[in-house]
């Protein structure tokens, strides 16, 4: 008994204070990884809360409901959109392919799969170059900066773009990919952003600042703005309500687990895909194909 009170101590009090450690990731960029895990958190805990009542444990066992409520609803709060407009479907992927990604053939299948009109692809470098002549007959509009240093993006489309252009931290940018679509018909265009975050742990507040120069970007753009990619931050976590709160922009409801691919269901959902004010849009997760991230579609609404 006194080893199991013991394990009981070290994991409701330990994960108690890694939810508070999150709430100091509003101004420690770094701290915010404590929030990322939140809802592994909220599982641990109310599993504790509920084991450390037989042994009449009171105490433990509110710390630890206490604690897995907080952290519950503060992932409930995740900055997703709340109407899906009528209007035209975009079908959108994003997928991080890992920079030793081999299996392009299986990339290929996985994106043909899908069959979004345009494909954004983060960490494509000369590995990934094989990808467009797989998908050229279906993509054949297609820009990347694999040879770009501290860029390696990619943007596969169905339609042509009316301008395009790449950006990476040799231009003191985080890595930006974007591309201004035309409609025609008097329905107006659109711009698709593509990026690839700085980890919070990176140090030096790196991933903060390359949020506020997304943010920068973004607001930018005249009309309709999508933005997708790796994100390396969780929908509920600080960086993103920021974000979000700079730029306006809401995201796809739901919980989707996109890194590590093994992790399945208990995984991180860091992968994301954004829309201005008036559009929809909703995503899934597809299945694996090399990487250790999963790729994810979203149908986006152009009203």
């Amino acid at each position: 008994m006194p080893g199991v009170i013991g394990i009981l101590w070290i994991g409701i009090v330990g994960g108690a204070l890694a939810v508070a450690a999150g709430e100091f990731g509003r101004t420690t960029p770094w701290l915010d990884t404590f929030t990322h895990f939140r809802p592994q958190f909220a599982i641990v805990l109310a599993t504790l809360a509920v084991a450390a009542m037989p042994v009449r444990r009171w105490f433990l066992a509110l710390v630890g409901a206490v604690a897995a409520g907080w952290a519950t609803v503060t992932v409930l709060d995740d900055g997703a959109c709340t109407a899906m407009p009528e209007g035209d479907p975009l079908r959108v992927m994003t997928f991080n392919l890992w920079a030793g990604n081999y299996e392009a053939d299986a990339v290929a299948a996985r994106v043909r799969q899908f069959d979004p009109d345009i494909v954004l692809f983060q960490e494509f470098g000369q590995v990934q170059l094989a990808l467009r002549p797989l998908l050229e007959a279906d993509y054949p509009h297609q820009i990347d900066c694999a040879n770009q240093r501290g860029c390696r993006l990619a943007l596969f489309a169905r339609q042509p773009w009316a301008h395009a252009v790449t950006q990476g931290r040799a231009e003191g940018t985080p890595p930006l990919l974007t591309a201004r679509f035309d409609r025609g018909e008097g329905r107006g265009g659109f711009t698709v952003v593509g990026t690839h975050l700085a980890r919070p742990t990176d140090g030096e507040d790196w991933q903060a600042r390359d949020l506020a120069d997304v943010a920068a970007h973004v607001s930018a753009q005249q009309g309709p703005v999508i933005v997708a990619g790796d994100f390396n931050a969780t929908p509920w976590s600080y960086a993103l309500h920021g974000f979000r709160a700079r730029t306006g922009l809401c995201g796809a409801p739901g919980y989707r687990p996109s890194w590590p691919d093994w992790l399945g269901a208990v995984g991180l959902p860091i992968d994301q895909v954004f829309v201005s004010p008036g559009l929809g849009v909703t995503a899934e997760v597809l299945a694996a194909a090399g990487s250790d991230h999963l790729p994810i579609g979203a149908v986006v609404t152009l009203p």
